[in-house]
């Protein structure tokens, strides 16, 4: 058994923000890409994970920003592609899938140094309405609150455990 550190920051800028698309698609998403942004975190002594979510009435954005390898900096990142064995590689692929449907969706990424910056944003024309009992039910446009409490700037250390 090994024991693995990885530094989180997670950032909820808006009081209330509504998820712009189906709250699964969402999840299953966020959960490739920061699952992608764990595994090249654990390579990279001194890695961290930054997670931050914003909104207004006309939109949302999922921000992912992780640390990399050397060896990710001199290979690029790309759909399809891993460097961690058969079988493997296929994340984006799915989360490009899964946005197909969305035309409000945009996912930017981009390699800055040594870190890797995910971005997803959905906006509409339109401003949403203000939450309702139609909304806080809706699975599609769910809308969270989150308890306004600023920013604290240490991180969560998540223990993993290797086996």
């Amino acid at each position: 058994q090994q024991k693995c550190s990885i530094s989180l920051h997670i950032q909820v800028l808006p009081k209330t923000w509504q998820t712009g698309m189906d709250l699964i698609d969402l999840t299953h998403i966020l959960g490739i890409l920061i699952d992608n942004a764990i595994e090249e975190v654990l390579l990279v002594p001194d890695g961290i994970i930054e997670v931050r979510i914003t909104g207004n009435a006309c939109g949302c954005s999922y921000t992912i920003r992780n640390s990399v390898t050397p060896r990710t900096i001199q290979q690029g990142i790309h759909a399809g592609i891993s460097t961690k064995g058969e079988g493997r590689g296929k994340g984006l692929s799915t989360v490009r899938e899964l946005l197909s449907p969305y035309h409000n969706a945009t996912l930017n990424s981009c390699l800055q140094g040594d870190i890797f910056i995910q971005s997803l944003t959905l906006s509409w024309q339109d401003p949403l309405p203000e939450p309702s009992e139609n909304v806080l039910n809706s699975i599609y446009n769910p809308v969270f609150t989150t308890p306004h409490t600023p920013f604290k700037p240490n991180p969560t250390r998540i223990w993993l455990f290797m086996l």
